[in-house]
């Protein structure tokens, strides 16, 4: 799980089994376009598919370069699950308080 509030234990699906990638090409060393790293970028934009999403479970990271001498390219593909966290209340109970009541 990546999450980004700790406070919370719960989960509410919002989208399953989702995916985004991001590259970085570089020329001569020098990064064309963001400099920002492409794993932070594909998991913001998975985040970024629902508002309420806060957290990304069952997390899986793919990863490939390319070097062409003075050129490369490094790209990045995340699949998660996106979620909001729930806070859940956890209260103890008695031992042996496991049974229904009528």
């Amino acid at each position: 799980m990546a999450s980004f509030d700790t406070a919370a234990a719960g989960e509410k699906m919002l989208r399953p089994n989702a995916h985004a990638s991001a590259c970085r090409t570089r020329i001569l060393g020098v990064t064309l376009g963001a400099e920002g790293s492409p794993l932070d970028e594909a998991i913001h934009a998975l985040l970024a598919l629902d508002a309420e999403a806060d957290a990304l479970t069952d997390v899986r990271i793919d990863s490939w370069a390319t070097t062409l001498g003075l050129f490369d390219r490094s790209c990045v593909t995340v699949e998660a699950n996106v979620v909001r966290q729930i806070p859940v209340v956890k209260l103890p109970a008695p031992l042996g308080h496991h049974h229904e009541h009528h």
